[in-house]
């Protein structure tokens, strides 16, 4: 199973803390949101991660996850964001990147729980 973080949205709930900024790389406690949620999916085995953005964050998001390292295998994929998320998960698919079952989840929320628990 991958993990999908769909991080594609403008922030527009958090204007305008998210002007210069994603909402997944806003800093909680210094660090950005994305870090806890790898954090959380590597902690419950989790080995391959692809987080959904737009080309215009795809730069930011990709240093993110190389300023991060860690265990898992994570894979930035820029993708149209004209379609909402259910065609950024199309496109995906489309491109082979998500050949079989995934876990979906939101780039703008804190997880408290094991995620594989929800598979």
């Amino acid at each position: 199973v991958k993990a999908v973080i769909l991080a594609g949205g403008s922030g527009s709930r958090l204007y305008p803390l998210t002007e210069d900024i994603p909402t997944f790389l806003l800093p909680i406690a210094n660090r950005p949101l994305l870090w806890y949620q790898l954090e959380v999916l590597e902690s419950t085995g989790f080995t391959s991660v692809l987080v959904l953005t737009s080309e215009a964050h795809a730069g930011a998001a990709r240093e993110a996850v190389r300023q991060r390292g860690g265990r898992a295998r994570v894979e930035v994929l820029a993708v149209a964001s004209a379609g909402g998320s259910g065609h950024a998960v199309l496109r995906a698919r489309e491109a082979g990147r998500l050949p079989g079952a995934l876990l979906l989840l939101p780039a703008d929320a804190l997880l408290l729980h094991d995620p594989a628990a929800l598979l």
